[in-house]
């Protein structure tokens, strides 16, 4: 029962919110306890446990995995803060029971991906996933947001394509739907090649992965806060975990693609830190830390896939730098949102600045902290290869620690900025200030016991000054890198600024220039049909009845619950197909 809980009861409280005299009641009260279930599953429950529903048409094995637990636990802990933190949230803004639906089934998917253990499972509850975070993206109806929004949808769906190439392939090696089966048949796979680069690509949309990172600093900005926090600290994870499952790690050594996601890992980790340094906006520059340090992690993947034995030592480090990212970016996400709505004061700001270093030490690698455990596993992960990856590993990893440093010292500067601009007086919820503290005492021990509770083979640094000062270096210099690009730089009309999105700017001016080409071309084929179809797409556009009604059609579905309603129904539909369908003969 508890297992049904944890998945399906965000979507029953979700499908509570358009009746009139339960919706707020969903709202205000159960929207926030409906995590309390996994949270459970993830600190209680037996590793080897499960639950089967044969009543699906497909049948649905739930369970942990090797990664579930831990995947489980920062997930669930993240959904929960966030749910207090959004009725705190909300109290300064206009409730929105379209919010909440979204926010609702968006936790549906995340938590049914981890607790699945077959492929159908998992890619419906991924799906579910990736759709509805497209109403917590657009949430605001600004321009801005409806730009994100569509580029965030149109990455998914080519992820989505990838991922389905992948699955099909895979299983089909496996002859199995279980996940379990799936990395040992992709490793004897005779298209094995194909399949681990449409896996990295398909969920490399979702890990916020380079190149097709570019929807994340979009997407960040303009969603609420609380939904924010979710996306950058549980959700861009559940790409991870598909890596975990689909590629062959600990069935082989894969040298080419080892190096291949080393080298695309340290580009990401250094390349996002700079973009992210000339940023204005704080949730963007965020945005660009989490790409940084999703490359990471992608280095500890490559890392694992130079051999079995290598794996065995990087699969719990990957799972506590997870960890320690998904809690620390959270309460930087949830950190920012007390700043922009606190007004000036004496001691506030000062409160928030040294709140918000907190995590940005952590992440950062600061001596005595979760950070600094993770990364000194990760430098002696990298030390004890036999034949190391690519050379000099040993001296880039403390300067990805630099990285870190520089942007998010940048970050809590620009915080500084807005909480000084802000007209004074103003007060954040105390239910948003009761989340982020909880989250923060959370950032400073998660770390430690996991690795204890959870029995992963991570030894903690040694307290001397020596293993400070390794762990602190890297700090000054980020830190020294930023005074000295600011003073270089950023001087006056001279700040080296990279727009939001970097590589989707490229590809708009691209296509603009494509189109513009192909509109003078007035292509014909050789029985006289026209080629060029935008011209009479255009011609229809143009009519002004079919406008005038798209135009009210939108206005609707923009200010009104239209699509939220709309959206549960379906999911609602889907569900009663699959408890109480018959499978076809």
């Amino acid at each position: 029962m508890i297992w049904m809980s944890a998945i399906f009861l965000p979507l029953a409280v979700a499908l509570l919110l358009p009746v009139p005299w339960l919706g707020r009641l969903a709202r205000r009260v159960l929207a926030p306890l409906v995590p309390l279930p996994a949270l459970w599953l993830a600190l209680f429950g037996a590793a080897d446990s499960g639950a089967t529903l044969d009543s699906l048409v497909l049948g649905l094995e739930l369970g942990f995995g090797p990664a579930g637990q831990v995947f489980l636990l920062f997930t669930s802990v993240l959904w929960l803060v966030a749910g207090v933190y959004a009725q705190g949230y909300f109290g300064n803004l206009p409730p929105s029971r379209r919010f909440h639906g979204f926010f609702l089934l968006t936790m549906t998917g995340n938590f049914g991906l981890i607790l699945a253990q077959d492929v159908p499972g998992f890619y419906t509850f991924f799906a579910l996933m990736t759709f509805s975070a497209f109403g917590l993206v657009i949430y605001s109806g600004t321009a801005q947001a409806q730009r994100a929004a569509r580029i965030y949808l149109t990455t998914a769906v080519l992820g989505e394509a990838l991922l389905l190439g992948a699955m099909f392939l895979a299983v089909a090696e496996a002859d199995s739907v279980m996940l379990a089966d799936l990395g040992a048949a992709v490793a004897r796979a005779p298209q094995r090649d194909l399949i681990i680069l449409l896996t990295l690509f398909g969920f490399g949309v979702k890990a916020g992965a380079v190149p097709v990172h570019f929807w994340l600093p979009l997407a960040h900005p303009v969603a609420p806060v609380p939904a924010s926090a979710v996306l950058s600290g549980a959700m861009i994870k559940a790409g991870l975990l598909g890596w975990l499952h689909f590629l062959p790690l600990g069935h082989g050594a894969f040298p080419g693609w080892s190096g291949f996601l080393v080298v695309l890992g340290l580009v990401a980790a250094f390349g996002a830190a700079l973009v992210g340094w000339s940023q204005e906006d704080p949730k963007t520059t965020l945005a660009y830390s989490s790409i940084s340090q999703m490359g990471v992690m992608m280095v500890i993947l490559g890392l694992g896939l130079s051999g079995p034995e290598a794996w065995a030592a990087a699969f719990p480090v990957l799972l506590l730098y997870a960890l320690n990212h998904a809690l620390a970016k959270g309460a930087l996400f949830f950190g920012i949102g007390i700043a922009l709505f606190t007004g000036r004061s004496r001691w506030v700001p000062a409160l928030i600045v040294a709140g918000l270093a907190v995590p940005a030490l952590t992440l950062a690698g600061a001596p005595w902290t979760g950070g600094s455990m993770v990364k000194g596993a990760l430098k002696d992960l990298a030390a004890g290869l036999a034949d190391p990856v690519i050379p000099w590993l040993g001296w880039l990893l403390p300067l990805t620690a630099a990285a870190t440093a520089m942007l998010l010292g940048r970050f809590l500067w620009l915080a500084l900025c807005h909480i000084r601009a802000n007209p004074p007086g103003g007060r954040a919820h105390p239910l948003m200030w009761t989340g982020w503290l909880a989250l923060l005492a959370g950032v400073v021990i998660a770390v430690a016991f996991s690795a204890n509770y959870y029995m992963l083979a991570i030894m903690p640094a040694p307290g001397s000054l020596a293993a400070a000062w390794k762990d602190a270096w890297p700090i000054l210099l980020g830190l020294g890198l930023l005074v000295g690009l600011g003073r270089v730089l950023g001087g006056r009309g001279r700040r080296v600024a990279v727009a939001p999105g970097d590589v989707v700017l490229v590809i708009e001016r691209c296509a603009v220039s494509l189109r513009h080409w192909w509109l003078k071309q007035g292509v014909v084929g050789p029985w006289g049909w026209n080629l060029n179809l935008a011209v009479p797409l255009e011609r229809l556009a143009a009519r002004e009845r079919r406008s005038d009604l798209a135009k009210r059609l939108e206005e609707r579905m923009r200010y009104r619950s239209v699509p939220a309603i709309l959206f549960i129904l379906l999911v609602l539909a889907l569900v009663a197909l699959l408890l109480f369908g018959t499978p076809l003969q």
